[in-house]
């Protein structure tokens, strides 16, 4: 009979994960659990004793379900399992009639194979096997089925001493049964074990459905291949490669799992059938029949085996490949510069998020196009020859160029890096292009380098003006001891000052000694490693502009504006820093933006009170109308009070916008629509409809706007709908596509407005009003259609409107 195992998490030097390391009462049960599966496997491997020699199965599985414990347990509850292997062991040896000399022999066997598996499992993969990677498949082969199997039925056979057995049969009988219970069932075991640990079971009704299909193919074939009467025409040998079709179904499909579950059922039916005399595995000798079967049963496990693991490992490449790529593409569209890969013939393959803005499209828009597609050919040209230049060198080339964003027509200078790429055998992939704005940079290189020359043309001039005297004296009391500006030398490498010119002394308040024993960092406010940190950051990027505060001598502080530059004296590299007291500019900045903001709120304020304003005149006017009797004058009331609204609603918007000169369209028409709605239309159902571009209107727009509408509403209202009680008021509003002018309907599908009616020569104060508002305050056009009611065409044209949206 067969075998045993064993493993620790510190066990031999080493770590397993994922093992089960239950209470002593759970291990017990399991244990019990075990022990049972032995026994009632170890008898239904004597079942199938039907082939000689008689004291060996064809498919012996108890070994497998004590590896499989061992693998998930903890070593130190081992010593249970064995006694649960050995108690099941013993029972079954009796039932099966054996002797007790071969009891002892087949179980020390069958123990040590177990526990080699089990320890060697253990130690070469550190963690519960899934058959998901080559190499768990190769040390399960290697020391489960080769080395352990091997090694104790080499040693069980050779310690039976009956003549009238080959050995050499009895052996190979003995090491294929057990290496094919290893190959078919052990996976089953071990991977389902991991399943119901990981919930993996848990899985789509799809997926079972599809798992369900595969089972009923798999019973019809066996029946039909291995089921068939040794004789019959049904029992060809050709029909054992049948199941091959469902076998690479579960291997590619359902992994190592579903493939060792579909070649164990396979390996039960065909050796249960065999052993009653069904299959093509009953025509020749019995020794040949085993052999014969079980070789198949091997064949056909091994390479699905493999297969499955290939899949599984070809899958994971792929998610890792996939990870990679995402979070590449994070990286690239979370760097600042903009990043963009181009082929060899200048087509682009991917951008970041930053190069989008430059093009003013998606990377959709992008991808497949070239420069020429997106900037003029003048510009497209240069970025193309400096493609072909860096591809052409085999190294990164360097470059300026000036580019002009088409998100916000921005324009700044670029300092560009384009490499070239390859692939795996050297060839040329395309162009990798990196690029960084460098114009707040450019801009302070062109201030440096222009007061660096003023400094040398005024060095200059005072060395020629005094050649007489040495010109490092000559250098030192002109430019420096004699300046008004305030001036000190520093050393870069200890932040130390060396000198101090008498403007500095004055400024500072301190002696030429006592300045020239201090550091920087003693005068600036921030703390020495802030200000090295600076130094190094300056002299790496070449910027020589600061805005610092400094400590005076007497405690208190000062906004100062520094300028620096290296300066050789003496052999020695210092660096030079002039000063400027702008403390009372700071102050007189920060006074205009206090100003500003009391503006600000004044003018909140007047738009307020404004508003105000006109509601109580509207509430006057309310007032006034309920005294008057004639209807036609209180129509008139009511239509000032509108038009006043009209206004109020204006510098309402205003006053609770943040934009105190401009009003949103969308909500100011949408608004004032409502109102008049629900002013007019007490006795009818009048339905608005509106399409408004949000539209940021200035107040001198809005206004004029604002009367058009209330008039033209008004109108419809009071004269369109008399007969029906009910009908629909539209209301749109749109900017022309180069923002330079709107165009504002105002329909109505009530009875119309006569024919005889021209606008430009009507009395009425309401019409009246709307032409000369168009035509002097908007300079623009109107035109009237009275098909199926009446709409008006308002179109007129101005500078400073801005699509919210756009």
């Amino acid at each position: 009979m067969k075998k045993s195992a064993s493993i620790d998490n510190s066990y031999g030097g080493f770590t397993y994960e994922c093992e089960w390391q239950g209470s002593l009462t759970q291990n017990l049960l399991f244990a019990i659990a075990s022990g049972l599966a032995f026994y009632y496997s170890a008898r239904i491997g004597h079942a199938l004793l039907s082939f000689p020699p008689d004291y060996i199965a064809v498919f012996w599985p108890p070994n497998t379900i004590v590896l499989a414990a061992l693998v998930f347990v903890h070593p130190r509850r081992w010593w249970i399992y064995f006694i649960a292997m050995l108690s099941a062991y013993l029972i079954a040896a009796d039932n099966a009639g054996f002797s007790f000399q071969r009891t002892i022999i087949f179980f020390i066997a069958n123990f040590t194979e177990v526990l080699f598996a089990a320890t060697a499992l253990r130690y070469f993969l550190r963690e519960q096997p899934g058959f998901t990677r080559l190499r768990e498949v190769a040390v399960f082969l290697v020391f489960v089925i080769l080395a352990s199997t091997f090694s104790a039925s080499i040693a069980a056979i050779a310690t039976l001493i009956e003549p009238e057995v080959s050995y050499w049969l009895a052996w190979r009988v003995w090491f294929l049964s057990d290496a094919l219970a290893h190959l078919t069932l052990t996976p089953v075991l071990l991977i389902g074990i991991l399943y119901i640990k990981n919930r993996d079971w848990i899985v789509s009704w799809k997926r079972y459905a599809e798992a369900s299909l595969l089972i009923i193919g798999l019973i019809v074939v066996s029946l039909i291949v291995f089921g068939s009467k040794a004789g019959s025409q049904g029992n060809l040998p050709a029909l054992v490669y049948t199941p091959l079709p469902l076998l690479l179904w579960a291997a590619v499909r359902f992994g190592p799992w579903g493939a060792s579950s579909a070649v164990l059922f396979i390996t039960v039916f065909s050796v249960w059938n065999a052993a009653q005399g069904r299959g093509p595995f009953t025509t020749m000798d019995p020794a040949d029949n085993v052999f014969s079967l079980q070789l198949f049963l091997m064949v056909i496990s091994l390479p699905l085996m493999i297969l499955s693991a290939l899949i599984q490992e070809h899958a994971r490449t792929n998610a890792a490949l996939h990870a990679s790529e995402t979070r590449l593409s994070t990286l690239i569209s979370s760097i600042p510069d903009l990043i963009w890969l181009k082929d060899p013939e200048g087509v682009y393959l991917t951008c970041n998020s930053i190069f989008e803005r430059l093009f003013g499209a998606k990377p959709e828009q992008i991808i497949g196009k070239t420069d020429h597609d997106f900037v003029d050919k003048d510009l497209a040209d240069f970025f193309r020859q400096k493609d072909i230049e860096a591809m052409g060198a085999g190294e990164s080339r360097i470059n300026e160029e000036w580019v002009t964003f088409a998100d916000n027509g921005h324009k700044v200078l670029l300092e560009t890096i384009k490499t070239p790429m390859y692939d795996s055998e050297g060839k040329v992939t395309g162009v990798l292009g990196i690029a960084r704005d460098i114009t707040g940079r450019k801009h302070t290189e062109d201030e440096l380098t222009a007061r660096t020359k003023e400094l040398e043309a005024e060095i200059e001039d005072r060395k020629h003006a005094e050649e007489k005297l040495l010109e490092s004296e000559t250098r030192y009391k002109n430019i420096f001891q004699n300046n008004h500006s305030v001036m000190l030398l520093i050393d870069p490498e200890s932040a130390r000052i060396i000198d101090a010119n008498p403007a500095a002394l004055s400024f500072y308040g301190y002696s030429h000694k006592e300045i020239t024993e201090m550091k920087v960092s003693e005068i600036n406010t921030l703390s020495k490693t802030e200000v090295h940190e600076e130094m190094e950051r300056a002299r790496k990027e070449q910027r020589w502009h600061f805005l610092f505060r400094h400590r005076l001598a007497g405690g208190s502080v000062k906004d100062v504006e520094v300028f620096s530059g290296p300066v050789k004296m003496h052999g020695r590299e210092l660096l030079y820093s002039i000063i400027h007291d702008i403390t009372d500019r700071k102050k007189a900045e920060d006074q205009v933006k206090a100003s500003l903001a009391e503006k600000v709120v004044l003018l909140r304020e007047i738009h307020h009170r404004v508003k105000n304003n006109f509601q109580v005149i509207m509430s006057l006017l309310k007032i006034q109308a309920r005294h008057i009797q004639d209807e036609s004058l209180r129509n008139i009331f009511k239509d000032s009070q509108n038009r006043i609204r009209s206004m109020a609603l204006v510098h309402e918007r205003l006053y609770r916008s943040g934009d105190l000169a401009n009003i949103r369209s969308a909500d100011f028409i949408k608004t004032l629509a409502g109102d008049l709605i629900q002013s007019y239309a007490t006795q009818q159902e009048i339905s608005l409809l509106t399409e408004v571009d949000d539209v940021s209107l200035p107040v001198d727009t809005a206004i004029p706007c604002g009367f058009i509408i209330n008039e033209l509403i008004s109108n419809s209202l009071k004269h369109a709908f008399n007969k029906t009680g009910q009908g629909t008021v539209t209301i749109s509003f749109h900017l022309s596509e180069d923002g330079a002018a709107c165009e504002l309907v105002v329909r109505d599908n009530g009875s119309g407005i006569p024919e005889s009616i021209e606008i430009s020569k009507v009395r009425s104060m309401g019409l009246s009003l709307v032409h000369s508002t168009v035509t002097r305050q908007l300079s623009g056009k109107i035109e009237i259609s009275r098909t199926a009611g009446t709409e008006f065409r308002i179109n007129f044209q101005f500078d400073h409107v801005e699509n919210v949206n756009s």
